[in-house]
């Protein structure tokens, strides 16, 4: 895609989702509470924790809406080009851990695993959304703007009550695809309906933003203190209702922004990469994890910001840079088959 086509704005959140990722990957695994009870933490850190997750937790979130407010057009293209796009980071670095570290040995079990992209949650219920888009889109297309409020609204409350409060396992704490199709159809109708929201200001949307952070990030340190982490994790699921609200209040603010800016472009384009290469299970298990629980026991809160900065913006420039050769070989790969109608054809 022609960067001058893309809008800057949106790529500035796709970049702030995958730093959010990056984040979220350090603090819920290598410094959260999983390493300790309540007990020895003091309050400011326990909010500390809280705050990150709750700010870093609306990171999958967002990247569902930004699809949603485009509208995916799925393609054979489209698709073998993210199978090209995994596939180029997860198997050179399963290789790379193999080579470089002696208590990993090669498994063809674990390579076949990786081509079905194993390892990455993430990417299979994306495919599903990817796949099933074509359903959505037509839905969007034929529905009245009553029917399609009333069938989003009556799906929000059943995921609500059953995949929240529930905890009903089909929706794995909002990692389930029946989420994302609920987060596609919400951007779609915030994009085509955008009439009741003129009214609101940024401020205004700011504002309900940082009153939901503070309330949600307050809320899971006093559950932590008193009732336990594991309580507290509900109010940070991606179902939760204080972290889809934090979503679609940042997918607002951002769609307010008008910007244009080329760098900022093609860094969106890649910055896909930066989960690819960190969240790949070889490279969090012998780099991305230890590096997160070393920044923990540094010695000051100082050092420790200074070192988790340091690493996701190192390992992010990295990510990109890398992308850039991906790019060079999917071009040169696409020439291929370029004058094969099938590739490009819409399915829907």
């Amino acid at each position: 895609m022609n960067t001058k086509e893309r809008d800057a704005n949106m790529d500035m959140m796709r970049i702030t989702a995958m730093i959010f990722v990056m984040v979220f990957h350090i603090n819920y695994y290598s410094i959260g509470l999983e390493e300790g009870t309540a007990a020895d933490y003091s309050t400011y850190q326990l909010l500390g924790f809280s705050l990150m997750k709750c700010v870093s937790m609306v990171c999958v979130n967002m990247f569902i809406l930004i699809s949603g407010w485009y509208s995916i057009k799925p393609t054979v293209r489209g698709l073998i080009k993210l199978t090209f796009q995994i596939w180029f980071f997860s198997i050179p670095t399963y290789l790379c851990i193999v080579c470089l570290y002696d208590d990993t040995v090669f498994s063809l079990n674990i390579l076949l695993h990786l081509l079905i992209f194993g390892g990455y949650w993430f990417i299979p219920a994306y495919l599903l959304l990817y796949i099933c888009s074509p359903i959505l889109n037509s839905f969007v297309r034929h529905a009245s703007q009553r029917t399609y409020l009333f069938v989003l609204l009556m799906y929000w409350l059943f995921m609500f009550l059953y995949g929240w409060i529930g905890r009903e396992t089909y929706f794995d704490h909002g990692c389930s695809p029946l989420v994302f199709f609920a987060l596609y159809l919400t951007a779609r109708y915030l994009k085509l309906y955008p009439n009741w929201l003129s009214g609101i200001g940024t401020k205004r949307l700011v504002s309900f933003y940082i009153c939901i952070l503070l309330t949600s990030s307050l809320l899971c340190t006093f559950i932590t203190m008193n009732y336990g982490s594991e309580l507290a994790e509900m109010l940070m699921q991606y179902i939760s209702p204080f972290n889809v609200g934090l979503s679609i209040l940042l997918l607002l603010l951002f769609s307010k922004i008008k910007m244009q800016n080329s760098l900022i472009n093609k860094i969106g384009i890649s910055c896909f990469s930066a989960y690819l290469l960190h969240a790949s299970p070889f490279f969090y298990e012998k780099i991305y994890y230890p590096l997160g629980c070393y920044s923990f026991h540094l010695d000051s809160f100082w050092k420790q910001f200074l070192f988790v900065v340091g690493l996701i913006t190192a390992l992010f420039s990295v990510s990109v840079l890398l992308d850039q050769i991906r790019i060079v070989l999917w071009r040169r790969c696409e020439r291929m088959y370029s004058t094969k109608k099938w590739v490009s054809q819409k399915w829907e």
